[in-house]
């Protein structure tokens, strides 16, 4: 939704596809008082103590089941327009709500989408470019960065590498963050908030290793 107001101030005529059948816009921020922090505090994830447990005690997510771990990692700040975005996309950018691209290719020097509706219609419609921002998940197979005998020996959950408390996978030394880390932490590895709690326990994991090692040696 950034992406198609900034084409639109920038002269382009964008269309949004979206395939819900509304658009989850955010609520802009209420004026804070004292008694409103205490029931819904700020956090990076947003307010309320939920999202603070989640923010700031990461650590009760990895023993939950699977498929809540998962679920709280899709669902927790989900697709939704920020609320400073609103003004600048609803009046001036058409938007196509419940529709689903079924297909693309080339017509011409342009791309033809087939685009089919909730009640069941479908058309074809013509754009110089397709930006798909259709969202993505994390799959350990699909890191080509790591050697697929080194991939072949992380532990994984659902394409998510298992993790430790502290983040290290079941290859020893070797630690993930960020989205790899959200399938055992939660959403909070989602977002640059997260690094308050990934680098502390990475960090103290190393350093203990590091001393055993001094005193082994």
């Amino acid at each position: 939704m950034e992406t198609a107001a900034l084409l639109n101030e920038s002269g382009a005529t964008p269309t949004l596809i979206v395939r819900r059948p509304g658009i989850d816009w955010d609520l802009p921020p209420k004026p804070s008082t004292r008694l409103y922090e205490l029931r819904r505090p700020h956090t990076g994830l947003g307010r309320g103590w939920p999202k603070r447990v989640l923010e700031t005690h990461a650590e009760v997510v990895r023993p939950l089941p699977t498929h809540w771990r998962h679920h709280l990692l899709g669902s927790v700040l989900g697709p939704s327009g920020a609320f400073w975005l609103h003004d600048r996309v609803e009046p001036y950018v058409e938007t196509r709500l419940g529709s689903q691209v079924e297909s693309a290719e080339v017509s011409g020097d342009q791309v033809l989408l087939r685009v089919a509706t909730s009640s069941g219609d479908a058309e074809s419609l013509e754009f110089d470019h397709v930006i798909a921002a259709t969202g993505y998940r994390f799959e350990l197979d699909r890191l080509g960065l790591l050697h697929p005998d080194l991939r072949s020996r992380i532990a994984t959950v659902e394409g998510y590498p298992h993790l430790s408390s502290h983040l290290e996978t079941s290859v020893r030394g070797l630690y993930f963050t960020g989205l790899a880390a959200g399938g055992t932490f939660g959403p909070v590895m989602r977002f640059v908030c997260g690094t308050n709690f990934a680098a502390g326990r990475v960090a103290s994991s190393i350093s203990r290793r590091r001393k055993r090692e001094r005193i082994a040696a």
